[in-house]
Order: C-alpha cells, then sequence, then structure tokens
C-alpha cells in the first residue's frame, strides 16, 4: 500500500513522437526542442514548489527533465528509479498511439484480456509503480516525481481518484492525502 504523504508529479517534456502521437513505452525518445523549452520553463516553476528529493524515471525524456529541475534545486537528493518508467508496450511502441488506448480500453473491458506481444500485463504495470512510489514515498520529506503518461494513468488507478487520461507534458500535480482518500490538484 502506498504510504499517505503528499507528493509532486510531473509528466517529462514533449518528445517527436508526443508531437507525432506515436506510443513511446519504453522506446528511449529524447526530448524536442520544444520539450527542452518546457522542461526549463517547469524547472524554474518548481522553484515556487516546495519539495525535498527528486525521483525520476531513467528514461532520457523524464531523466532530461528531472535534471533540469534539478539544476534549479541541486542540493535535493536525485534518485533515478527504474520501478518509475513507462510502461512497456512491446509491438505497439512505434505505432500510433490510438493503438496503445484500444489495448487500455480492451483491459479496462474485460479483466481476462491478453493484450499484444511484449506488452506489460496491466497488474505487473500497476504493482512496478506502486512500489516506486512507495520507495519515493518512504524517502523523508516530500518528493517530486518526474515521470511519464502512462504511469500517472496507473497513480490514479491505485489512489482511486479519477481517471486523468491525457496527462500533458510537464504538467506538475500535487497529490494530497486526507481522511477522505486522495486528491489531485494540477498547478
Amino acid at each position: 500500500m502506498i504510504p499517505k504523504k503528499a507528493f509532486y508529479f510531473i509528466r517529462h517534456g514533449q518528445t517527436d513522437w508526443n508531437f507525432r502521437k506515436i506510443c513511446q513505452g519504453n522506446t528511449d525518445i529524447p526530448l524536442n526542442e520544444n520539450g527542452i523549452t518546457e522542461a526549463s520553463k517547469a524547472a524554474k516553476s518548481s522553484a515556487s514548489l516546495s519539495f525535498d528529493s527528486i525521483w525520476a524515471s531513467p528514461l532520457q525524456r523524464a531523466l532530461h527533465t528531472a535534471k533540469m529541475i534539478h539544476a534549479c534545486n541541486q542540493k535535493l537528493p536525485f534518485v533515478v528509479n527504474a520501478d518509475l518508467r513507462e510502461r512497456e508496450w512491446g509491438s505497439i511502441e512505434g505505432r500510433a498511439s490510438m493503438e496503445m488506448y484500444a489495448v487500455e480500453e480492451m483491459e479496462e473491458k474485460d479483466s481476462q484480456y491478453s493484450p499484444p506481444s511484449g506488452v506489460e500485463l496491466r497488474k505487473h504495470f500497476i504493482v512496478r509503480i506502486a512500489r516506486g512510489v512507495t520507495e519515493a514515498l518512504s524517502a523523508d520529506g516530500m518528493p517530486l516525481i518526474v515521470s511519464h503518461g502512462r504511469v500517472f494513468l496507473c497513480l490514479c488507478e491505485i489512489l482511486n481518484i479519477p481517471l486523468i487520461r491525457q496527462v500533458p507534458n510537464v504538467a506538475i500535480i500535487k497529490c494530497v492525502p486526507d481522511h477522505s482518500g486522495w486528491h489531485v490538484k494540477l498547478i
């Protein structure tokens, strides 16, 4: 179970594949020029936030974004955690994102659905993300997690909050628990 402790989540900056609406998954695509600009703005915006550590996916689009944020917050611990990487989409990676959405839709409708070859099983993805976020939340203070869109969608399911299917690039989201459950706020 994920510790009930507030945290920030930032999705990485834009890549060419984001722009072209291509499924990335674990294909290690770099930020494009716009994504670097977005990450720079997110880094400057992060200066107004209060957090105590930065946790990042090892995929370069998230890692580059996180390093730019860390450059504005150099005294904070910086941790790369492989459990925070995007879902593996196997044969769908490099193809239209609509194919990924179709798999997600089938998984929601049919718990027995078997996804295409190489796609990380939803239940394994949920366990991995819960493990990575639990590790970040077990550290001292409030973490800032830099990761991916499907990771946040998975977090919505884990935290039992309304699904946010399309998290904008470099969106800053604060996740806060209280007596009634988890709440998210787009900053």
